[in-house]
């Protein structure tokens, strides 16, 4: 921030070629924090769910919405994937806190994860204040039960095809 006052000044006295080198260093510092900010992110996701996530519990505590978010969709594809292949658990528990730690201790997080549930059509229930029971999604593949459906009426009509062209043979044989 001390870049883009010192770029703010420069500019304010008419030295715009000063303005813009701190603008620019502000940027490349501001790059560079995020980037850090990044990293920190995953550090802590990965140190705080090491053990939860084999139990189908994720924690998103510590991060940024977007961050969370992001987590959570990858989480939510892996287990409901886990789910397909192996059964188990249909269901997984996010904690999303209750924003005491939150700027004027309100929630951020689980407004958002409750926003892409939704948007998603995750079905979930609050179990307890900060903390959501996610059902895991397993449906047949749409697709797959349209194209067996085009594949048997195919092979009616063709069928029905085949029986009318053999009767209309026999007819003409006798």
């Amino acid at each position: 921030m001390e870049c883009y006052s010192k770029a703010k000044e420069a500019y304010r006295i008419g030295k715009k070629d000063v303005a813009t080198f701190y603008a620019q260093q502000g940027s490349l510092h501001e790059q560079k924090m995020k980037e850090a900010n990044h990293l920190a992110a995953v550090e802590i996701f990965e140190k705080v769910n090491a053990s939860l996530l084999p139990q189908k519990v994720l924690d998103l505590h510590g991060l940024h919405v977007d961050e969370a978010i992001e987590h959570l969709m990858t989480v939510l594809q892996q287990k409901t994937e886990e789910f397909k292949q192996k059964s188990g658990k249909s269901y997984l528990s996010v904690i999303t806190g209750r924003g005491n730690h939150s700027q004027g201790a309100v929630t951020c997080i689980k407004p958002a994860v409750i926003k892409h549930l939704t948007s998603h059509n995750f079905r979930f229930s609050e179990i307890k204040p900060g903390c959501l029971k996610v059902m895991l999604k397993y449906k047949k593949h749409p697709k797959k039960c349209e194209h067996f459906s085009l594949k048997l009426a195919l092979y009616t009509v063709i069928c029905q095809f085949y029986i009318n062209v053999c009767f209309i043979s026999s007819d003409v044989q006798l």
